[in-house]
Order: structure tokens, then sequence, then C-alpha cells
């Protein structure tokens, strides 16, 4: 499924209208860290696809569960760039996503930002808050 987000719009839009998001938010309650780190991979996928999509994966809860395993996370989890990166891709995009939506990320990225060393984990994490910080000043 994760390979299939990947694809074109269409296979992205197939995976929505067959449910798989609802799939994806179960298996994030997995305790195989791969499977948790695929689905992560996944949903980041489709919510990159466009901001109707993303739109999609906000309205279905994901990005509550994401930051939630992000809390839980050690330091140095294998899935945590994928995770950042995916974050990133909730919080991107034109029209931007609803504020209320998206604001319950903030606490999590920080956490991640402050526990991480690894450039590519910062780098997504300080788009995905450029991102949640454009636009007007309630935003800021």
């Amino acid at each position: 499924m994760t390979n299939i987000a990947s694809g074109t719009t269409d296979h992205v839009n197939n995976l929505i209208e067959k449910d798989v998001l609802r799939n994806f938010i179960e298996l994030l309650g997995s305790v195989h860290v791969e499977v948790v780190e695929q689905v992560i991979w996944g949903i980041g996928n489709i919510a990159g696809d466009s901001s109707t999509t993303r739109d999609s994966v906000l309205h279905s809860g994901a990005l509550d569960k994401i930051a939630a395993v992000l809390d839980k996370a050690p330091i140095g989890s294998s899935f945590l760039r994928n995770a950042s990166w995916a974050l990133s891709n909730l919080c991107r995009g034109r029209p931007q996503p609803d504020y209320n939506l998206v604001r319950r990320a903030i606490p999590t990225l920080i956490k991640v930002l402050v526990e991480n060393d690894k450039e590519e984990i910062i780098t997504d994490i300080c788009w995905a808050l450029s991102y949640l910080s454009d636009g007007a000043k309630d935003r800021i």
C-alpha cells in the first residue's frame, strides 16, 4: 500500500476511496515498529499528493495518531525520519490546512526537534514549523 501511495494521483485517490486510511490508522497501533514505519510512510505519501488528499488524511485523524506515536518514540527510533517527513507533508500545501487540524503537531514537532541531531529530521521539522507559521499573525 505504501508503494501504491507513492504512485499517481489516481492511485492515491483509489486508496482513499477503498478506505485504506482507516486501516493505516489502525495499524499505527501495531507492536511491530516496521509496520508502523511503513504505515507512516504510506500516510505521508498520501498527504503529499495534493491538498485534497492531505485534507482527507487530516480529517481521518492520522495526524493525532502519528503525533502520539512520536511522543512515545525513543530518541533515535528508526521511524523518526519518516514520521517527521509525514508530519511535514500534513502541514504544507496551498490552500493551507485548517490550523485547528494541524496545531496538535506543534508540541510533537518541538519535542522531536529538541531530541534529535540528525540533519534530515531537523530539516523536516523546520519545514513543518515554517508551513504552520506561514500567513496571518495568529498562525505565528
